[in-house]
């Protein structure tokens, strides 16, 4: 990231600063400096003379072309940065070095993403794995919500005590059931994800969707970690854990233990937060509104917003697209995203965790982590202190 301030107070007190994604070529770098609040400081006030604007945009986006070519550059920090008439100079470079080696974020092509996704959404066939008869148990409210919402695909009981479940024959294992399965829900304990996932790879599952909890949000990262090997191993992307489910309204679909939503319409949700996402299908259902998808993401092991805001892009019955999020896995592949789709469908974005009371609750719910993110800064102004960081 690359944030530009005009230092001092307006900084320090006001916030007055833009923010851009490194590298920034000369119109972005130059949006940056009218993008303040105090922009016309820039352009001269009470007689001053305007300051160089472009040298002050070039020192920008040279520095932006630094810290993408030098990966181990955390944070650096141009403050003072002396804008001027004719020119602009750092007075001041703070620079911190990160020698360790991070793993790049695993990255899916659009086809990709949109194969897992339609198949997830739009599934011809679902597996309840953990699936009972026993009525207060989330693998019978799930099943049951697939079956009294009045979703009209396959559906496939698995649960190896038993033979039948609410009318349909149960399977030992999700590798038992005839023909393809387009989606596995899961409702069994954390420790038994592990072996059921493994299974589902051994299917060609395409997804599954994680109601458990016990994974990240309660400091087991460990088991989180299993299971994302697992997945990618045998080619399942993982929705959650720690979800309340999803429900995919033009399908019928309800593959949630949450009660059966039918208003149709054109708003996709999105939470990460269970409890923000109850709340929003609360009103939701109180105000009639029509939704065509509610979907949880938790702890966001592997899908993430960017894969569904790739499917909703391309998607009919989506007009609007309403998230409440607390943390991104990958920020860049979140912008790329949301840049494709907003110039087709508007995007609402609610931003939880931004306070210090705030990112601990998330981290609490969903092992959401403050963002990691290296940072360039540049305060700049007046010939008095200002300059660019990152």
């Amino acid at each position: 990231m690359i944030v530009f301030g005009l230092g001092g107070v307006l900084v320090e007190v006001l916030k007055d600063v833009t923010f851009r994604l490194a590298p920034v070529d000369r119109e972005t770098a130059l949006s940056m400096l009218d993008g303040v609040r105090a922009a016309e400081i820039l352009h001269g006030v009470r007689g001053g003379e305007p300051v160089d604007a472009e040298a002050l945009a070039d020192l920008i986006r040279r520095l932006s072309d630094l810290v993408t070519d030098f990966q181990e550059i955390s944070e650096l920090d141009l403050n003072p940065v002396f804008a001027r008439p004719d020119g602009a100079s750092a007075a001041d470079v703070r620079v911190l070095l990160d020698t360790e080696r991070r793993a790049a974020p695993v990255q899916y092509g659009q086809e990709e993403i949109l194969a897992t996704m339609n198949r997830m959404m739009r599934p011809r066939s679902v597996a309840v794995i953990g699936a009972s008869a026993e009525h207060g148990k989330i693998g019978n409210s799930v099943l049951r919500n697939l079956v009294d919402g009045g979703y009209t695909g396959e559906i496939h009981p698995i649960n190896p005590k038993a033979d039948e479940i609410m009318g349909r024959r149960a399977y030992k294992s999700i590798t038992d059931v005839p023909g393809d399965v387009d989606v596995a829900v899961f409702a069994v304990p954390a420790r038994l994800v592990p072996q059921a996932l493994r299974e589902a790879g051994e299917k060609n599952v395409p997804a599954a969707v994680l109601i458990p909890s016990g994974f990240a949000e309660t400091g087991n990262h460990e088991l989180q970690e299993e299971i994302v090997a697992i997945g990618r191993a045998g080619g399942v992307r993982l929705l959650g854990p720690n979800i309340y489910g999803y429900y995919s309204t033009p399908q019928n679909l309800c593959a949630t233990f949450c009660t059966p939503y039918d208003v149709r319409g054109g708003v996709a949700l999105t939470s990460q937060s269970g409890g923000i996402g109850m709340a929003i299908l609360g009103f939701s259902r109180t105000s009639k509104m029509g939704v065509s998808a509610i979907v949880g993401l938790g702890n966001k092991s592997d899908l993430d917003e960017d894969d569904l805001l790739t499917y909703f892009e391309q998607d009919p019955d989506t007009s609007i697209v309403a998230m409440h999020l607390e943390d991104l896995k990958d920020g860049r592949a979140f912008v790329e995203a949301a840049q494709r789709i907003t110039r087709k469908k508007p995007v609402v974005v609610l931003k939880a965790g931004r306070t210090a009371l705030g990112a601990r609750a998330a981290s609490s719910h969903t092992g959401a982590s403050p963002a990691t993110t290296r940072s360039t800064t540049t305060s700049s102004g007046r010939p008095a202190s200002c300059g660019p960081t990152r």
